[in-house]
């Protein structure tokens, strides 16, 4: 309850017109007279209040400035709102009428895991639950209560582990599933299974949903490959029968023999009178010229990728 009944204040020119509609006669400017607090300017810092807390009982000092605690019938100290908030939530929750859109239903765990169920359920694309309006709003919940979507996954039952990671499959998986490692081996591995191949970075997006944002995360595709050692020489043999050490060299070789028809060798010395043994890529014979040859650097463009530090160095040490 608020303690403070009347308060001093002073005619001033900008004070004039408002306590006139009150009907306060205007003596001069200067002069004090006394208000109920009710008639206070809204926002005024300058009159300190008593305020009687209605749940403790403790008396409390505040300023005007806290226009809406004048007016509201039942005031608390600041610091056992929560306290108060949170015991009406509970008390609403065990008489069954707390919904999602009340103050606190988040808070709960199992509402949290019931939510995400019946998201799942609904058969909404869970691997891309950040652009759906429902879908937002568990992430925030969950990202605001600390709550591991993963852990509430194995929590309802599912194995993401287990799970077939195709293109036309619901996925439930979550914003920042492919940033884990073991989630990019798990999907690539069934792939592999499924296709006895390793996946290309097309094959990597639009079959198994890992963007280009998470395959750079991970040092790009021969980066990946390599962490999982994966080295299977026999899906990098062009049309031409030449086993080619990256995805990038077999792009280029299948473009010049389908492409460009431009004749080419392969695995030239360009400095052997040097007396070093660095060997092309590809060694291109223009008609009366001299022959180009060519090292084929891929990667993904950004300035931390594996394939762009190594081909730095190498340029720096050459």
């Amino acid at each position: 309850m608020l303690k403070t009944t009347h308060v001093i204040v002073r005619w001033n020119p900008r004070n004039i017109n408002y306590y006139k509609k009150f009907g306060y006669k205007f003596t001069k400017v200067g002069e004090s007279f006394k208000i109920p607090v009710e008639h206070l300017i809204p926002g005024n810092k300058k009159n300190n209040l008593e305020i009687i807390c209605d749940y403790c009982g403790e008396i409390f000092p505040r300023s005007n400035s806290d226009h809406q605690l004048i007016k509201n019938k039942k005031r608390l100290l600041p610091k056992l709102h929560y306290k108060k908030m949170k015991e009406n939530i509970i008390k609403k929750k065990d008489e069954g009428i707390l919904t999602k859109d009340d103050n606190g239903y988040w808070s709960f765990k199992e509402n949290r895991l019931r939510q995400f169920k019946q998201y799942i359920e609904a058969g909404n694309d869970v691997s891309h639950m950040y652009i759906h309006p429902e879908g937002q709003k568990i992430i925030l919940a969950f990202k605001r209560y600390n709550h591991s979507l993963k852990d509430a996954l194995a929590e309802l039952g599912y194995d993401i582990h287990s799970l077939d990671f195709s293109s036309n499959s619901n996925i439930p998986t979550y914003h920042g599933f492919f940033r884990d490692f073991e989630n990019v081996k798990t999907a690539i591995e069934k792939f592999i299974t499924n296709y006895e191949h390793f996946p290309t970075i097309d094959e990597m997006e639009h079959t198994l949903g890992i963007n280009r944002s998470n395959i750079d995360f991970h040092g790009g595709v021969d980066a990946i490959r390599r962490k999982l050692n994966y080295f299977n020489k026999d899906e990098l043999i062009d049309d031409n029968g030449f086993k080619n050490n990256s995805i990038y060299e077999y792009i280029v070789a299948q473009f010049l023999i389908h492409n460009a028809k431009i004749p080419y060798k392969r695995e030239q010395l360009p400095f052997s009178l040097l007396g070093k043994k660095y060997r092309s890529d590809f060694t291109l014979e223009p008609k009366g010229e001299e022959p180009i040859h060519t090292e084929v650097w891929g990667g993904s463009g950004k300035r931390n990728n594996s394939r762009r530090i190594v081909y730095q160095r190498t340029k720096e040490k050459n």
